[in-house]
């Protein structure tokens, strides 16, 4: 396992990030330097994939486990019937509410996504074209990025003006079932010891942590708003005092040197 990303899952730790990067258009990005943050409800990014096929800022799977069951057992708890299933199913679970949390997405970046590396203040950004293809087919060819060079004081801020939870995304493969997502989903810690495990309605923002394995090149961290449900993308206020620029995303890619 590297030091810097969890080879399974790509999660990556708050202090590892060297910084943290939101593509749009630019005038959308000024705003969140300006105190305004836009959060959407996950139920966008299911309805996203339904309505246009976009699967890439779409994503059915949104705030879901899908669990492989070779056979089942359900009871009807009115009438205390039990239904077996004696073959192969796939089933989603997932946790009521969950796809009202307000949510905003960044890409974070690590020493790995730098060509060349001195210090926290003297680096060069280079993804790797995979990465770069990526951005650009399921962002929909953003013009602009915005890099915030102080990633762990923006976190920390976004928990406590907004009352957040915050981290990169989990990647599993959702063809398999992976004990360490279950374990996750139950108790916060992927290498929790197995045992029987409950998802509650308290830690469903757990689901929103994980994504499927098809999207791990976004590198995607995400913040969710923990104390208020929405049907639509709504604005918050938020006070933005960090080191940042934003750039081309052509400049960008065609690797940014930073120096502070």
């Amino acid at each position: 396992m590297s030091n810097k990303i969890n080879s399974l899952s790509g999660f990556v730790e708050d202090k590892d990030i060297l910084f943290l990067i939101k593509f749009g258009e630019r005038q959308h990005l000024q705003e969140i330097v300006d105190g305004k943050v836009r959060f959407s409800p996950s139920q966008e990014y299911i309805e996203q994939e339904q309505r246009l096929h976009d699967k890439g800022q779409g994503d059915l799977l949104e705030g879901k486990m899908k669990l492989h069951c070779e056979s089942l057992q359900i009871e009807n708890y009115e009438t205390g019937q039990i239904v077996t299933v004696n073959h192969p199913e796939n089933i989603l679970v997932s946790i009521q509410d969950v796809n009202n949390m307000p949510i905003v997405c960044f890409t974070c970046g690590t020493q790995e996504d730098c060509s060349e590396y001195i210090s926290n203040s003297n680096y060069t950004i280079n993804f790797t074209d995979d990465i770069k293809n990526t951005i650009i087919k399921d962002f929909h060819n953003p013009d602009s990025a915005l890099i915030i060079f102080e990633p762990q004081k923006y976190i920390e801020d976004m928990k406590t003006q907004l009352n957040t939870a915050a981290s990169s995304i989990r990647y599993y493969d959702y063809s398999k079932m992976y004990i360490q997502q279950y374990m996750f989903l139950c108790t916060g810690d992927e290498y929790a010891p197995i045992r029987s495990g409950t998802m509650t309605y308290e830690n469903r923002y757990r689901h929103l942590q994980c994504k499927d394995i098809a999207f791990r090149n976004q590198k995607e961290y995400r913040f969710v708003k923990l104390d208020e449900l929405i049907s639509k993308p709504t604005k918050y206020d938020f006070k933005f005092n960090y080191n940042y620029e934003i750039v081309s995303c052509s400049d960008l890619f065609s690797g940014f040197i930073v120096k502070k």
